[in-house]
């Protein structure tokens, strides 16, 4: 099993492992969720989510996303998933997708490009310069056992967020070397995203008179330069 390395000596209450086909069926709903959040209104247009045309272009749209983070595993570069150990049951995913691993004719392969470009240019605009990813990274937060304590809910984000930071970090650095990149953190996350190193930008009703789409409410936009001491063999 291969696992994100963790630089951190606390107690793991979750394990992580490359995702692999098997796994689709476990984070297609959440996968369906984060699209039906951000890329709604580039699919649907004025269309409502609960009509079926709408949530027939979701689901395909989240299925091709899993299939190009597939497509880009083969590079080199991994999706992971985390599970809880006391149950086996998701936590959390970071779909890591490659745009240029796909055909580019395909009609969701240019909804993929649109959905990344939108992102782009919100933080281009709330900056003033270009602090922009190279590859398009999803992470999914399924969320803990209800009936666990707050504090082992607690040690499980800090878990998740250190784990995949660190891979969004060093898989960021692999395909660009050094330079500064932007994230859209929400408020559950934001604490854990300052202690590895982002800076808050802007947050609040300016992303979303910005954006212009209800993904952005309720996050803030954070930047930090990655180098080489991001992906470092432990």
């Amino acid at each position: 099993m291969n696992k994100v390395n963790l630089r951190d000596p606390l107690p793991r209450f979750l394990y992580s492992q490359e995702l692999t086909i098997h796994d689709l069926l476990d984070v297609l709903d959440e996968l369906k969720i984060y699209v039906t959040r951000y890329d709604r209104q580039i699919v649907c247009g004025d269309i409502e989510s609960k009509d079926e045309l709408c949530k027939t272009v979701i689901h395909q749209l989240a299925i091709k996303y899993f299939e190009i983070a597939m497509n880009t595993s083969r590079t080199g570069l991994k999706s992971y998933i985390w599970r809880q150990i006391h149950n086996n049951e998701l936590y959390g995913v970071m779909l890591i997708l490659d745009p240029k691993q796909d055909n580019e004719q395909d009609e969701m392969y240019q909804i993929l490009k649109a959905s990344t470009y939108q992102r782009d240019i919100c933080a281009s605009l709330l900056l003033e310069s270009g602090n922009n990813e190279h590859l398009r990274y999803i992470r999914l937060h399924s969320g803990p056992d209800r009936s666990l304590s707050e504090l082992i809910k607690k040690l499980m984000m800090r878990q998740f967020v250190d784990e995949s930071t660190q891979l969004y970090l060093c898989t960021e650095y692999k395909t660009a070397g050094v330079h500064t990149v932007s994230i859209f953190a929400n408020q559950l996350s934001l604490k854990h995203f300052i202690n590895t190193g982002f800076e808050v930008r802007e947050c609040g009703t300016k992303l979303y008179e910005v954006c212009r789409n209800s993904w952005f409410k309720n996050r803030c936009l954070m930047v930090r330069t990655i180098t080489s001491a991001d992906c470092q063999s432990p």
